[in-house]
């Protein structure tokens, strides 16, 4: 079951990446001819996600707690 809009904070990304991509995609062809490498959204997603495990301090307090994230889904 899909979670409301309304039960997260103002901008939090509720979106299925796999699902919702495809309409986001955009030709690449400008970034290669500029010698700009394409990323997966996987890739990105993932180098994101270790720069902020790697930056240290101080936490991004955006978003939703463990704890909170954890109760939202067990509502839904």
């Amino acid at each position: 079951m899909p979670i409301p809009f309304d039960a997260v904070p103002p901008r939090f990304p509720l979106m299925d990446p796999e699902a919702e991509w495809g309409e986001r995609r955009r030709n690449p062809a400008k970034a290669r001819a500029a010698g700009l490498p394409v990323t997966p959204l996987r890739r990105t997603v993932a180098d994101v996600l270790a720069w902020d495990r790697d930056r240290g301090m101080p936490p991004l307090n955006l978003g939703l707690t463990p704890e909170q994230e954890q109760q939202l889904l067990a509502q839904h």
